[in-house]
């Protein structure tokens, strides 16, 4: 079994008060090359797995083993939201209905759109007029892929992309006129997540937020009022930095 080989690349890096030398970090980002030598590292595994003889003993163990779902529904806008996989599907599907008795109608359907590829949602936040549901999923086994902003009743895409990648923490304006997300700038990987401001009427923008950095991780949280947006610091200990 013949290994692709990843070139060291030695790079600078600081988190707060420790500083350290990455040969891969190149290997975290979405370039070409980190790309290539990703897609040869899956076809190695691949191959492997498809001409493994205990492949098909372990599929016949696992067929008749049922499939749990451990995703509770949620209550947003006076109306309920879930996610779930269908019996005989692969892959999810978003569902809203008027009580938690359903009838349940889709959204949106991953089986339908997924075009061969292996998607699992990573973000799923109704608006709080529960007419839009901002959708995120990883695509092939890359987390935080794609991120899209669906309407809920025609299931038309209000968004269909960001200029940035890894998008999670979102947070919904309180009219739901729009979002705050955290990303990443394709362009300077190495800069870390940032917050970023998106309104659905307006075109997707490539410029952050103004705020002071505080820690690595920093999200956007509604306030009770509804009439004022927190900054939060740090997943591990979290607390409002902002108003």
């Amino acid at each position: 079994m013949k290994f692709p080989v990843a070139k060291p690349k030695p790079t600078a890096v600081t988190f707060g008060r420790v500083s350290y030398t990455d040969s891969y970090q190149w290997l975290e980002e979405e370039t070409p090359e980190a790309l290539e030598f990703k897609t040869q590292q899956d076809q190695i595994t691949q191959d492997w797995l498809l001409s493994n003889p205990a492949r098909a003993h372990a599929e016949a163990m696992m067929a008749p083993m049922p499939f749990i779902e451990s995703d509770f529904p949620i209550f947003s806008g006076g109306r309920w939201f879930r996610k779930r996989t269908p019996d005989g599907q692969k892959l999810q599907v978003t569902e809203v209905a008027e009580t938690i008795e359903g009838p349940w109608r889709v959204i949106v359907d991953l089986n339908a759109v997924a075009n061969g590829r292996k998607l699992s949602i990573d973000v799923f936040v109704p608006s709080p007029d529960s007419r839009k549901l901002i959708l995120g999923y990883g695509v092939d086994g890359v987390e935080l892929a794609e991120l899209r902003v669906f309407e809920v009743d025609s299931g038309k895409v209000l968004m269909e992309s960001i200029p940035q990648t890894y998008a999670f923490f979102t947070e919904w304006f309180p009219d739901s006129s729009g979002f705050y997300y955290m990303g990443r700038d394709p362009a300077a990987m190495q800069d870390g997540s940032k917050i970023y401001r998106y309104v659905l009427s307006a075109a997707p923008t490539t410029k952050a937020e103004d705020y002071e950095i505080s820690a690595e991780t920093m999200w956007v949280k509604a306030a009770g009022d509804n009439k004022h947006m927190f900054i939060v610091a740090d997943h591990l200990n979290p607390k409002p930095d902002y108003i």
